[in-house]
C-alpha cells in the first residue's frame, strides 16, 4: 500500500501547483523558481492527481480494515486447524505403521 504524504508537504504542493498555472512559466524555469526538481514536481503531481480521482471515505476505510483483520484472523485460524489436523493425521499414521509391524 502507498505510503500516504504528510498533509502539510501535501498542502504546500497543492499551492505550488496552483501557482505553476497562472505563471507561464515552464516546468523546469516554474521549478528552479521554487527551488524543487522537475522530478519532485511531476511525481507530486501524479499523486496529487491520484488522490483527487480517489475519493476517500474515512468510515469505509475504518470497516473495511476492520473486515480485513477479521479475513486474516480467519486464514490464520484455518491454516493453524489445517497444520493441526495434518500433525494428528500424521501420528495415526505412525501409529498404525508401528501396530502393524508387530
Amino acid at each position: 500500500m502507498p505510503r500516504t504524504p504528510d498533509p502539510a508537504r501535501r498542502q504546500l504542493w497543492q499551492e505550488r501547483f496552483a501557482r505553476f498555472d497562472p505563471s507561464g512559466l515552464t516546468v523546469a524555469q516554474f521549478c528552479r523558481q521554487e527551488g524543487v526538481s522537475p522530478p519532485s514536481f511531476y511525481q507530486w503531481k501524479k499523486k496529487l492527481a491520484a488522490s483527487e480521482s480517489t475519493p476517500n471515505h474515512g468510515a469505509f476505510d475504518a470497516v473495511s480494515q476492520a473486515c480485513l483483520w477479521e479475513v486474516q484472523s480467519i486464514r490464520t485460524y484455518r491454516q493453524q486447524e489445517s497444520i493441526a489436523r495434518a500433525a494428528k493425521t500424521k501420528a495415526r499414521r505412525a501409529r498404525r505403521r508401528k501396530l502393524n509391524r508387530r
